[in-house]
């Protein structure tokens, strides 16, 4: 190797180790190891109806790997669309950070939606996809038990039977929000957003994230900082990358 181009390397290998110091993971999932047709052991229902339940299945598109799946998609009486969240309780003490997490449906008559800044089932931002065939992704807020109102709602093309990879950036009031194929390897940086707005007139500052409705759910990660280079997984940056990168 020429002495440039082992200093590259070096470089390159110092940025990761530099991208393991400056980030934290506070919460990480991908459901392997997981029995599959139970609960999976980190989570709960965190509120509303149970509907048909939640449970660790095969991938429909990969029987190789393991997912989440929650079956909630309509009411129960006077009770909404079931959540469910992790059971760390830490998350009440979670203010800004950044949450990214793949989903996929297999029925495009169903709303899913990740929940974050989850204090309970009362009081959360929601984040759902739904009316799929027009492709409506919107931001909603939930207080006091009330659907309070619609944050924002844009169009974005989604179809069902693809699995997506959403990123949410929350800091103070301010949010953003961007999606991506999950097999499309371009880094959320270079991504631009489909939602950033100021979620205003809230007291939503702290909180858990949460699946809700229906779809299937993997590789889940709460982070802050610089996401951490692990030695696997859709959800992280990899070694092997960066040695292809460098190849190339």
């Amino acid at each position: 190797m020429k002495t440039k181009d082992l200093l590259i390397f070096i470089l390159a290998f110092g940025l990761c180790l530099s991208g393991v110091a400056s980030g934290e993971t506070w919460f990480e999932e991908n459901f392997e190891g997981e029995t599959i047709g139970d609960m999976p052991s980190q989570w709960e229902l965190f509120g509303g109806a149970e509907g048909q339940g939640a449970e660790v299945v095969e991938d429909p598109l990969d029987p190789n790997n393991n997912v989440f799946f929650v079956n909630s998609p309509v009411w129960v009486g006077d009770l909404p669309e079931g959540a469910w969240a992790p059971k760390d309780q830490s998350f009440l003490e979670w203010t800004d950070y950044i949450f990214e997490g793949d989903f996929m449906v297999d029925d495009p008559t169903k709303l899913f939606a990740y929940n974050y800044r989850a204090t309970d089932y009362d009081n959360l931002l929601h984040c759902n996809t739904r009316r799929w065939e027009t492709g409506l992704i919107g931001l909603y807020k939930r207080e006091n038990g009330e659907w309070s109102g619609t944050v924002i709602e844009v169009q974005h093309p989604t179809e069902a039977n693809v699995w997506y990879t959403v990123q949410v950036i929350a800091e103070g009031d301010h949010h953003i929000l961007k999606i991506k194929e999950e097999n499309d390897q371009t880094d959320f940086a270079e991504i631009d957003p489909i939602i950033e707005v100021d979620a205003v007139g809230t007291d939503l500052d702290v909180g858990t994230i949460n699946v809700m409705s229906y779809g299937y759910v993997d590789d889940i990660i709460v982070y802050v900082g610089e996401k951490a280079v692990q030695p696997g997984g859709k959800s992280a940056t990899t070694w092997a990358g960066i040695k292809d990168n460098y190849r190339r």
